[in-house]
């Protein structure tokens, strides 16, 4: 790939020289998903994928066994690798910053680029940047950037949009946080599909990216594309870059900073043709790591090239651990370990998750194959370069970071004996030492228990929680973790303030869930009948607040209708949704309603159908639980319905259509709610054959107001956007759509999507006066967001 104009101009702006200074060249390449155990150097016995070059590395420098990410995911880790501060001090408490998303990085923050900067170096950062930019998409049109039902094609409004958008200049990324060059693409599993070099796109993207690249690991998110995009030539285009960057520096004796963030070997698993199958793995992330460790060596070689490496400080590392969800089973079953002895994945707290590759090499300084068991954290890195620079930080400049610079130097002595590390979800653990608390319960403890405590000299692994032994030093711990907090830092000076007020984790001490895993989805509720009806028991399952007392207490209600195409599923899909709610103060209950075969609905009485007969015990659902609302402790004024696919149809009319009633219901029991949650509601086309079951005909003014969930691939969709077109207009605009991008129908039944929209549902319930505070349900674990229509 040829060097564009701006490149070349830009890497003949900086007139310094590092043979004059003596200053180190600075390379620091950040692998994405790469496991502790992915390393051959950190796994000999449990790890199959050669990674040669990466373990030269190590061999010619110092490998540090216990390095740690800021989290266990993405965006959070990068925040914390560039300025030296832990990532929950910003809004960014839990997840990664989403597709479109606003910049994380505050423009008044030193990185390690505009420390660099300052010294005289050329800095750039070549690869994945995911800490959010300054879109910008015209207000109004953003749904032209993110909503693309399946099967859908670039409409000329779509192309208008995405070049008045792409044809400007995209503020508060790299190059406006320190860094004179970027190029790379933004996340290169997330739209715009293409690469950005500074702040513009090269190129406009004006097609949508093939639903063949939507699959099997490849890109995540339907949207915006350079026709013609390969996602093969992502990481060699990276390499193409870094090398020449490289080179063009030590031509011009410029000492340089290069910020290298790897797009590999997280997804897209875009695997090129020579190194596909080369692990003998069978796994496309197994081959990708391989091909990861090629360009690491690659770079490594532009560094011998430029005949400065005796003095140019190479950082290998990764911002999280191992994704377990492209094929950790598979490879373990074949001997290899991506975690090494380490417990958990990305996305969690334990160590698999945040604990990963960190290798330094530095020829004029570092012993070559040194190992360093000390404690160490990518945070670091900022202060460390402060020393090697011989300079100080500001007060307000990596207040969580500790220099490494004595290590580096052969002094086997601590310098940082704390250090946080987060899960996706936001859940802390705190090092002190040898010791590891983590401030919330273990999902797989038989009664989950309150805090975890583990001492990593004897187990590595995690797998004795000594809490309830050494209440002590978690007390100490905790207080420990609440000074970092306070101080806005955790390294000797001045108090700093953090950007928001920082969530607190005492939930789980009190036996408050933090994830959906603390919900049993085969465990009922109480069992009560509404009705009978076909000779059989009409029931439905009620769970309670803890310590709810009926006699005494009134607080919401809700209760929800499982989905089956009107002729099957269980109450079981909204189990763990009404365990949750019942956990945030509601009485919720999951009813089933009669299920009919073909031939069941042929033998109903005239003026019967299947869709009318599920209608009918929906009502009387509503009915009797309005009826007993006292003997439930419920308020009867404040009481949502709603339902999954079918259960939202049945719901909406059970509540709206006055014509279906079971004439066993008691006459004046009403069905009117205060709300509905409606997960990916069903809408067939044949149901404006009968005005009993068409939703369109019962709504009416004063609709209660609702949220509504939809994948954007959902086939129900393009008939509820007429529905809820309709709510809105006699309903004074009270349906709430949520849309998750490039789900199809059902999304909502499994993990993240669950969380997410229970997260927005209990959202929604806060804003009608039922809830209080943010939701206690754990974010989700890989950054999934809903957005609006």
């Amino acid at each position: 790939m040829r060097l564009s104009l701006v490149f070349l101009t830009f890497l003949t702006q900086v007139a310094c020289s590092g043979a004059e200074t003596g200053k180190p060249d600075i390379v620091i390449i950040l692998a994405d998903d790469l496991g502790y155990g992915d390393v051959q150097c950190n796994n000999p016995e449990r790890g199959r994928i050669p990674t040669p070059n990466i373990d030269r590395l190590a061999r010619q420098g110092m490998r540090f066994t216990d390095g740690h990410s800021s989290s266990g995911v993405c965006s959070p880790s990068r925040y914390a690798l560039l300025t030296g501060r832990y990532h929950w001090r910003t809004r960014l408490q839990s997840g990664i910053v989403g597709v479109w998303g606003a910049p994380l990085v505050a423009q008044d923050r030193l990185t390690i680029a505009g420390l660099a900067k300052g010294q005289g170096y050329r800095t750039a950062a070549i690869g994945k940047w995911h800490l959010g930019r300054e879109w910008p998409i015209e207000e109004g049109k953003a749904g032209l950037f993110r909503n693309f039902p399946k099967g859908a094609t670039a409409t000329a409004e779509h192309r208008a949009a995405w070049e008045g958008a792409f044809s400007k200049a995209i503020g508060g990324g790299p190059t406006t946080r320190g860094f004179d060059f970027y190029f790379g693409t933004d996340v290169p599993n997330w739209p715009p599909y293409c690469f950005i070099e500074n702040d513009r796109t090269v190129g406009i993207p004006s097609e949508l990216l093939p639903e063949s690249l939507l699959r099997n690991h490849q890109a995540s998110l339907p949207g915006p594309a350079i026709p013609g995009w390969r996602l093969e030539n992502i990481l060699p285009a990276l390499g193409d870059r870094a090398c020449q960057f490289i080179s063009r520096c030590a031509a011009e004796k410029a000492p340089y900073l290069l910020y290298l963030p790897l797009t590999t070997p997280h997804t897209p698993l875009a695997v090129n043709k020579e190194w596909k199958g080369k692990s003998l793995l069978g796994n496309d992330c197994a081959d990708l790591v391989m091909e990861t460790d090629g360009l690491v060596g690659r770079v490594v070689e532009a560094i011998e090239k430029s005949g400065r490496a005796n003095n140019t400080l190479v950082v290998f590392t990764s911002d999280n651990g191992f994704a377990s969800y492209v094929g950790a089973k598979d490879l373990e079953r074949q001997g290899h370990f991506p975690s090494g002895r380490l417990r958990g994945y990305k996305t969690e707290v334990y160590e698999g998750g945040h604990r990963v590759p960190f290798i330094i090499r530095w020829p004029a300084v570092v012993k070559p194959g040194a190992v360093s068991g000390q404690l160490a954290h990518q945070a670091d890195l900022i202060r460390t370069m402060a020393d090697i620079l011989q300079t100080t930080l500001p007060e307000n400049a990596g207040e969580d970071s500790f220099s490494l610079l004595p290590i580096l130097k052969g002094i086997d002595k601590p310098v940082r004996v704390h250090s946080v590390s987060c899960a996706a979800s936001g859940l802390p653990s705190l090092r002190d030492g040898k010791w590891k608390l983590i401030l919330g319960p273990d999902p797989k403890a038989p009664q989950g228990g309150g805090f975890q405590l583990y001492n990593l000299e004897e187990d590595i692994g995690e797998a004795r929680n000594l809490a309830d032994r050494h209440p002590d030093r978690v007390a100490a711990m905790r207080q420990r973790l609440e000074t970092i907090i306070t101080e806005g830092r955790s390294t000797p000076g001045a108090r700093q303030k953090n950007d928001v007020r920082v969530k607190r984790y005492p939930a789980a001490a009190e036996g408050k869930p933090v994830s959906a895993d603390a919900f049993d989805p085969d465990k009922p509720g109480k069992l009560l009948t509404y009705k009978e009806s076909g000779g059989k028991p009409r029931q439905m399952e009620v769970y309670f607040p803890q310590g709810h007392d009926a006699g005494k207490a009134k607080v919401p209600g809700v209760i929800l209708f499982h989905g089956g195409g009107w002729s099957g599923g269980t109450p079981g899909q909204f189990r763990v949704a009404c365990q949750y709610l019942a956990s945030r103060g509601l009485v919720a209950a999951t009813a089933n309603y009669r299920m009919l075969s073909a031939k069941e609905a042929a033998a109903l009485p005239p003026g019967e159908t299947k869709k009318r007969a599920c209608i009918i015990d929906a009502k009387s659902a509503i009915r009797w639980f309005k009826a007993h609302a006292g003997q439930l402790g419920v308020d009867p004024s404040r009481i949502v319905t709603g339902g999954g696919s079918a259960g939202g149809h049945i719901a909406v009319l059970a509540t709206t259509n006055p014509g279906l009633n079971d004439p066993q219901d008691p006459k004046s029991a009403d069905v009117s709610v205060a709300g509905y949650l409606l997960f990916n509601p069903a809408f067939s086309p044949d149901d404006k054959n009968d005005p009993e079951v068409d939703v369109l005909r019962h709504l009416k003014p004063g609709m209660a107001p609702a949220i509504v969930f939809f994948g954007d691939r959902d086939s129900w969709k393009p008939g509820w956007d007429t529905a809820l077109a309709r709510w809105k207009q006699v309903g004074n605009s009270n349906a709430t759509v949520m849309i998750a991008m490039g789900q199809q129908h059902g999304f909502f039944n499994r993990e993240p999507w669950r969380s997410v929209t229970l997260r927005e549902a209990d959202r929604f319930l806060a804003r009608l006066g039922f809830l209080r505070g943010e939701p206690t349900l754990a974010a989700p674990a890989t950054g999934e967001s809903l957005s609006g229509p």
